[in-house]
């Protein structure tokens, strides 16, 4: 059956192989790869001048590049990936690169936003195809490309989902609401409820002059810090107890830890650069979120920020300020950008 399947000069290397090899399908196999088949020089050269081809998908272009890389030995999936964007068109190789963490995207997330960006750009080509007069004397190559441009301008795009919480209807936001930006009417909403409360005696207005400080929050808990009173003035802290490092170490997990350190307190101090320090370690061990690392230096840094955090917690600070004046000083380095608020006399409202 074997010789049934080719045709020109893949029979004539099947009809010069020995008698006894071609009812071989291995033996074919390897007779006519050796013969048809690019050379690992040649193979090296069309991977690292492959482009995408007009009209052609994302995915059959990744398979191409396989390929072409299998028949010189292989290469890493950071490589494929690198390869991969650089044959892609300019414009979608360019919002590709700029979008957020891309150097840190696997090679399927790559392909996955590759796919998205070359169909926004069929459809803008379509539309814009459409919208350009008829050119030539309306041949039937020409007439035939308009109508399938046409067909494919009137598919039907997902609707949007987004909904106003101005006017509560679908498809646009309250910043370009029909009925205005939405603000001023929220705004009357939210001061006609508030009259309501007061009238009804539902909502008592507070004086701090007639009704004293307020009462009750030593001691009290709310998004994660428990106030105490402290030398006589309210201070608040951490509410848990600090989490343990995770016993399998992915960027996931680490980004995980340090989420719990640091995302829901105001003043961090030297715990936030440290947080850091520490995703910037793990990002550069791994490739995607769930891969395993064993990285020395990254336990390392893990092992030192929980031992000085059980020692001393920095996440601490006054529960109530006065005044109407403050300090805002920012600064950056290679691990990160931090920003603190202060008073005028030193004390630390909040950092970032």
């Amino acid at each position: 059956m074997v010789p049934l399947r080719l045709t020109g000069g893949a029979f004539a290397v099947w009809a010069q192989l020995p008698v006894d090899h071609r009812a071989s399908l291995a033996a074919v196999k390897s007779a006519l790869f050796a013969a048809f088949a690019l050379d690992s020089f040649a193979a090296y050269d069309a991977f690292v001048t492959r482009r995408l081809q007009p009209g052609e998908s994302a995915d059959v272009y990744l398979a191409d590049l396989r390929r072409l890389a299998e028949l010189f030995g292989g290469v890493p999936d950071r490589t494929l990936s690198c390869a991969f964007v650089n044959g892609l068109p300019d414009a979608a190789r360019q919002v590709i690169r700029a979008g957020s963490r891309a150097e840190a995207l696997d090679l399927p997330s790559v392909v996955a936003r590759a796919r998205a960006v070359l169909s926004d750009d069929r459809v803008a080509t379509v539309a814009a195809a459409t919208a350009a007069p008829p050119r030539g004397g309306g041949g039937s190559r020409g007439g035939t490309q308009d109508a399938e441009a046409v067909m494919a301008a009137r598919v039907p795009r997902r609707p949007r989902s987004r909904r106003c919480w101005a006017c509560g209807r679908l498809g646009h936001v309250a910043a370009g609401c029909p009925q205005g930006n939405g603000t001023g009417s929220a705004r009357q909403e939210y001061d006609e409820e508030l009259e309501t409360w007061l009238r009804n005696g539902w909502l008592q207005p507070y004086n701090e002059a007639e009704d004293g400080p307020p009462r009750g929050l030593d001691g009290a808990r709310m998004l994660g810090l428990h106030v105490r009173r402290v030398a006589g003035e309210l201070r608040w802290s951490r509410d848990s107890a600090v989490p343990d490092p995770p016993d399998r170490v992915t960027r996931r997990s680490v980004f995980a830890w340090c989420g719990k350190l640091v995302a829901h307190l105001p003043v961090c101090g030297w715990l936030r650069p440290a947080a850091a320090w520490v995703k910037r370690r793990a990002n550069a061990v791994t490739r995607g979120w769930d891969d395993v690392t064993t990285d020395a230096l990254l336990q390392s840094q893990i092992s030192h920020v929980h031992s000085r955090l059980l020692a001393a917690d920095p996440a601490r600070g006054q529960w109530c300020w006065t005044g109407d004046q403050a300090i805002v000083w920012i600064d950056a380095s290679s691990i990160a950008a931090g920003v603190v608020i202060e008073t005028p006399c030193g004390g630390v409202m909040e950092d970032a």
